[in-house]
């Protein structure tokens, strides 16, 4: 059957025709110049549209991470009930320290798989570190749905949730780094930002997902509950119990669904080229993605513009020139077998730390077997990946500067943490004080509630407060991100979440003190969430996934990550230890106000430190002209505080005239 008459789905049934070889490839394998041969993978992937599948791929993760950390949030009340006889920290219930202890677990794990996989994920590939990641948040959240004190307290469901949140947390890094890095590394230049929007929509879409999951398992248990103030029967703990466990549980079908369709992409392009060195399987597994026909390779964009990918590994230094060895007829004088090449030592490849055409003794990953002469000469000593990585990360971040851009990243994610994890919306105890209107410092809280409508009330308040408001700001960020500078719109947001904390704080108090007011408090962490992930929330996101050079993009975004969790972490121990939360508190709206000083100090962050992944136009730089960093950016330096409109540029590349 000719290839345009397979159907779509056959490609994602048998992971893409990566094994055809084409006239097309045969040529791209004779091409002496490593420059057009990056060129024409790039062109085969920015002339496509956006990305769906990989977008669903990467995604998928991404909304499994959101289920689990919300959904095992919302399930603490439940455990609650059962291990210790209420949900009440002043009278019955679970003590403040483990409840605290239980919603940082998670963060915890996170921040330091944030590094570790970061680091790893270049060092051995996207996809590999993808589906490891699943694994482990797959078996940690069947471990957690089967915690338990054991017969006659044999274990500890607190150490056993401890851990097992831990190691959520920690699988929970895929979503992150590998996610992000895939998705970038795949998608057109042109379509870049809106794909990582798209991405990032999975995690209000899980948040969602959970709330009604958590909402329709506890009305399905509603006869067992009904009407009982405490968990007093048998009949109330089993209820309870299982109802949580279910909660859990389900959150591993969308992990196992994403491990599955994981398969269906290949490694990331960009790190075949520019880690493994190897152009002739990262321009077949392209072709086989996207089913490309046999024809003209294209060589421009879907406007008709020639495609532009200056990078770094192009311009050697000293003269050197990145075209292959050539014999007598111009093409690669390299072994041939029916037109292919063999697989020989000394096959040219460009190193791309040192950024100079080497002799390479494996064509499969050069990098782990590339030479470095000693001081005799003679003796060689093979170097391993990690030692050459770490040199060329050393030399790229603090020799040429780009620690700069890499520290703006993690302090404005930094920032945006701590005020939003600060707010406690992750937190049970805190959108049951803002939905509670007998909330005042002379009115108890009311304990005649049964345990279906607390358990109940606790599974719906954070969809009217979190979910539905999040959704929404997620979907007007896919608009809005395609048209503005991401840069723009953090910066732009940041300063709209201050105006807004410092409304909230200021009326925290009196909204709770009045009748119906807790309603208007809701009104205003509804505005909240819309923004947070219409502005910073996404932008703190996307925006490390779209800079810094393909060999360590994957690490500067965990970074960023991990001190973003770093601040949530923060966040929640400063709200959990002062007692913010407490029902008769009001110290909460005067953290608030401080959060909104944080906001201000991330759009001042973004402005001086944060990189623009726009030229001067407003258009999209390519992922190679972002890796080169500061050589980049000292030419758009100077409009660094005009990015609110633009400014005449040189029509090569965008860059600032002279």
């Amino acid at each position: 059957m000719p290839l345009r008459d397979r159907p779509r789905f056959h490609a994602f049934l048998f992971g893409g025709i990566t094994d055809r070889i084409t006239d097309r490839t045969r040529a791209f394998e004779h091409e002496p110049n490593l420059k057009t041969r990056r060129d024409q993978v790039y062109g085969l992937i920015d002339d496509r549209p956006v990305q769906v599948w990989v977008v669903v791929v990467a995604g998928a993760g991404f909304l499994t991470d959101a289920y689990d950390i919300f959904a095992v949030n919302t399930v603490l009340p439940m455990i609650s009930f059962v291990y210790w006889g209420g949900w009440d920290e002043q009278e019955a219930g679970i003590p403040r320290n483990i409840s605290i202890a239980l919603l940082c677990a998670t963060l915890a794990g996170s921040a330091i798989g944030q590094v570790t996989f970061g680091v790893l994920g270049d060092l051995f590939g996207r996809k590999k570190m993808y589906g490891l990641l699943l694994l482990i948040i797959l078996w940690a959240t069947l471990g957690l749905a089967a915690a338990a004190d054991g017969s006659n307290n044999s274990m500890s469901i607190t150490g056993w949730s401890f851990i097992w949140r831990f190691f959520m947390g920690f699988g929970r890094s895929y979503t992150f780094h590998p996610g992000a890095t895939i998705v970038s590394e795949f998608a057109p230049k042109l379509q870049r930002s809106r794909m990582l929007a798209w991405l990032f929509f999975m995690q209000p879409l899980g948040q969602f997902l959970g709330t009604w999951i958590a909402v329709a398992v506890t009305a399905s248990f509603h006869a067992e509950m009904k009407d009982i103030g405490s968990c007093t029967s048998p009949e109330c703990f089993r209820a309870v119990d299982k109802a949580w466990r279910w909660i859990v549980g389900i959150g591993g079908l969308p992990a196992l669904l994403a491990l599955i369709i994981r398969l269906q992409i290949p490694e990331s392009p960009r790190y075949t080229m520019d880690v493994l060195s190897d152009w002739e399987k990262a321009k077949r597994d392209i072709e086989g993605y996207f089913l490309v026909e046999d024809g003209p390779i294209p060589l421009q964009n879907g406007n008709g513009q020639p495609f532009s990918h200056t990078t770094s590994s192009t311009f050697v230094p000293g003269g050197q020139s990145t075209d292959l060895p050539a014999g007598q007829n111009g093409t690669a004088d390299l072994p041939m077998n029916n037109g292919r090449l063999l697989e020989q030592p000394s096959s040219p490849t460009v190193d791309a730390h040192q950024q100079h055409v080497i002799p390479s003794s494996s064509p499969i990953r050069a990098n782990t077997s590339r030479l470095r002469s000693t001081a005799t000469g003679d003796n060689k000593i093979r170097e391993s990946p990690f030692t050459k990585w770490r040199s060329g990360f050393r030399q790229y971040f603090r020799k040429d500067g780009n620690w700069v851009h890499l520290a703006g990243t993690m302090t404005t994610w930094f920032l945006l943490d701590v005020s939003f994890y600060g707010l406690g919306m992750s937190s049970p105890a805190t959108i049951q004080k803002i939905f509670n209107d007998q909330t005042t410092a002379t009115k108890p809280v009311d304990t005649t509630s049964s345990v279906y409508s607390i358990l109940m009330g606790n599974a719906w308040h954070p969809l009217i407060v979190v979910s539905l408001p999040a959704l929404l700001g997620g979907l007007a960020m896919i608009y809005v991100i395609q048209h503005s500078r991401p840069v723009k719109v953090q910066s732009l947001f940041f300063v709209v979440m201050a105006v807004l904390l410092f409304v909230v704080g200021i009326t925290f108090k009196p909204l709770l003190k009045t009748g119906q007011g807790h309603w208007g408090l809701v009104a205003l962490y509804m505005f909240c969430q819309f923004f947070f992930n219409l502005g910073p929330n996404a932008t703190t996101f996307i925006i490390p996934a779209e800079q810094f050079r393909t060999e360590y993009r994957c690490t500067a975004h965990g970074l960023s990550a991990a001190s973003g969790k770093l601040g949530s972490v923060i966040g929640q121990l400063i709200v959990g230890l002062s007692g913010a939360a407490d029902p008769s508190s009001f110290f909460l709206g005067y953290l608030i106000i401080v959060f909104g000083v944080l906001m201000l100090a991330g759009a001042l962050v973004t402005q001086l430190a944060v990189p623009d992944s726009r030229d001067a136009n407003g258009e999209p730089m390519s992922l190679e002209d972002l890796g080169l960093g500061g050589e980049r950016m000292k030419d758009l330096r100077s409009s660094r505080w005009n990015r609110w409109h633009t400014v005449d540029a040189d029509p090569i590349d965008g860059a600032i005239a002279p």
